[in-house]
């Protein structure tokens, strides 16, 4: 995390190309810690039967996709498509083990939709200021 956040400042320093190159495989990598984070939070909540002791599993997992959402939305604010795609490909992942009709596949596809969304409006608002200046 501190290496991407070295990236970040100095980003002019590095030219486009290089940022770009050093960036990009960091930011997978960050985006594949946070869902492994998510991932091990689920491994021992049932590992603790945490599920049925404080929230019910569905609550929980919602939970986890709102945190996931929300890193997922401020990385694309900061135009860190990669980190977001890694979050949209895990909720789909999610969204296809609950094909029963579950409201986390609800939940699931919703998160890929609002990320591919928030991320559709960023390229385009970033299009329509590069052709009005």
């Amino acid at each position: 995390i501190k290496a991407y956040i070295e990236i970040d400042k100095h980003r002019l320093e590095l030219g486009k190309v290089a940022s770009v190159l050093i960036k990009l495989p960091i930011s997978l990598y960050v985006g594949w810690i946070t869902v492994a984070t998510l991932a091990n939070a689920s491994v021992l909540q049932t590992a603790y039967d945490a599920d049925s002791a404080w929230l019910s599993f569905e609550l929980w997992t919602f939970i986890k996709l709102g945190i996931a959402g929300l890193l997922g939305v401020v990385m694309l604010f900061k135009k860190d498509y990669v980190y977001s795609l890694v979050i949209m490909w895990a909720a789909f992942g999610i969204s296809q083990n609950h094909l029963d009709g579950s409201s986390i596949y609800g939940a699931a596809i919703l998160l890929v939709l609002l990320l591919l969304f928030v991320a559709i409006y960023n390229i385009a608002l970033s299009v329509f200021k590069f052709k009005t200046n």
